[in-house]
């Protein structure tokens, strides 16, 4: 009986994961995620980041290259963007204003708020009744 249910328990953990795994491959973060630069002429270049999901990302500027910028802010450039907004993630800066300016930056994108902490003390349960038994 322990055999079956244990096989049970397997089969819904291995469901939910696949349903997961569906979700992230069909919508892909890129597309939930989106990065602009936007140019000011007064205060140099504005990296915006917009979340278009129901959760938060991370997001991390990687490989940042700039001729004639500096950044606002000393790496690394981590932010998180909550659910269905978008957020400055980093300003550059004109060194000179007379000379030319060169940008370019990769991204990496993380579900999720790097800054959250797991409470270990805690007893996360399936979103089902308590005591109550399902057929799988």
């Amino acid at each position: 009986m322990n055999v079956l249910k244990n096989n049970k328990i397997f089969l819904l953990f291995f469901l939910i994961d696949f349903f997961f795994i569906n979700l992230l491959i069909t919508n892909p973060t890129e597309d939930l995620i989106i990065i602009t630069t936007e140019k000011n002429v007064q205060t140099g270049f504005n990296i915006y980041g917009e979340n278009k999901n129901i959760i938060p990302f991370t997001v991390w500027i990687d490989k940042l290259e700039i001729k004639n910028l500096r950044p606002d802010k000393d790496p690394p450039f981590l932010k998180v963007i909550p659910a269905k907004t978008r957020k400055l993630l980093l300003k550059l800066v004109p060194k000179d204003r007379y000379k030319g300016t060169k940008i370019s930056y990769r991204t990496k994108n993380f579900i999720g708020d790097y800054n959250k902490i797991h409470n270990d003390e805690t007893v996360y349960l399936l979103p089902f009744q308590h005591g109550k038994k399902y057929f799988l």
